[in-house]
């Protein structure tokens, strides 16, 4: 059920339905998923764990609680950005259909 934010967000659902979609989309790649999903945790994650304890050896607290809110406001975006890259995996491997196809008589896009 991890994704059911996506579900909601992106793909307009309700909350029951979002909960079964989400356990769709990961049905048959759960492990593989769990993996990425712990994988971007801990390097995301890490940094800050490292940076709030040496923060804490070397700094007063509101100094530590600063800097600490900070280096997690500059972290939140990477956490969100590897969720849906994963989200969109996974609904791609289930639907392929929608990955566009260009041939090379396709006109260029210009802008």
């Amino acid at each position: 059920w991890y994704f059911t934010t996506q579900m909601i967000m992106l793909e307009g659902e309700s909350g029951e339905t979002s909960l079964d979609s989400s356990a769709g989309l990961v049905a048959g790649r759960g492990w593989p998923t769990a993996g990425l999903l712990i994988g971007s945790g801990i390097i995301t994650v890490l940094p800050l764990l490292i940076a709030g304890f040496v923060l804490q050896a070397t700094t007063n607290e509101a100094t530590s609680g600063i800097i600490g809110a900070a280096l997690g406001i500059i972290v939140f975006p990477y956490t969100v950005a590897t969720t849906l890259m994963i989200y969109y995996d996974l609904k791609l491997r289930k639907q392929p259909s929608t990955i566009p196809r260009y041939s090379s008589e396709d006109p260029p896009h210009t802008n």
